[in-house]
This record gives structure tokens, sequence and C-alpha cells, in this order.
């Protein structure tokens, strides 16, 4: 995997993202924590329309090696999420960040 780390995005030290657009914020997690995950075999994300608060779950991922919550960079509502993503998480090894990956 390459491990390519867009300059426009912010880090939680539990490797969650966030990208700022104006008042709109992308989270999502790193393509090293992808990588450490292995296959990805399970994701859960808030609905459209909940809100969250800094270092609150956002959702969980689940692989063969483990299940790890999703923790917020940000407050703020739920605008929209990636449904491919969840109705297909092992793409999150193949898609890289900048294209709405991991």
């Amino acid at each position: 995997m390459d491990l390519n780390y867009p300059d426009d995005l912010r880090y939680l030290d539990s490797h969650e993202y966030v990208r700022l657009e104006g008042e709109i914020a992308t989270l999502g997690i790193s393509a090293f924590a992808v990588d450490q995950l292995g296959d990805i075999v399970f994701l859960e994300l808030l609905e459209v329309g909940e809100s969250l608060k800094i270092e609150q779950s956002f959702g969980s991922v689940e692989s063969a090696k483990a299940a790890e919550d999703l923790l917020s960079p940000v407050s703020g509502t739920v605008i929209d999420r990636n449904e491919s993503m969840l109705a297909a998480p092992e793409r999150s090894q193949k898609i890289p960040m900048e294209k709405g990956g991991c």
C-alpha cells in the first residue's frame, strides 16, 4: 500500500484524519491505520443528521485483526457519509485518501 499522506490532512494520534474545506470537514482513517488493520470486513458510521463532538466515536472499523472506534477530530453534524465504503469496506485498502478511501 502506498502510504502517501496529503498535505491538507490533519491527524489525531489514533490515526483518524480531518480535511477542512470551508465549513465542511471530511473525516477518515489514515493509510497507515488501514495497513495495520489488514483486511477490513466491517465499517459502521454515524447516520446523516447525527451530531458529534471532538473525540466522540463517529463509527467503528473491524478487521480480522482488531475492532476499533473511530474518534472525531472535530465537532459538527454529519451531512454525508461514504455509502459505497459502508457497502464494501474492503475497498478502503485500494482507494487513496484523496479519492475518499481510508
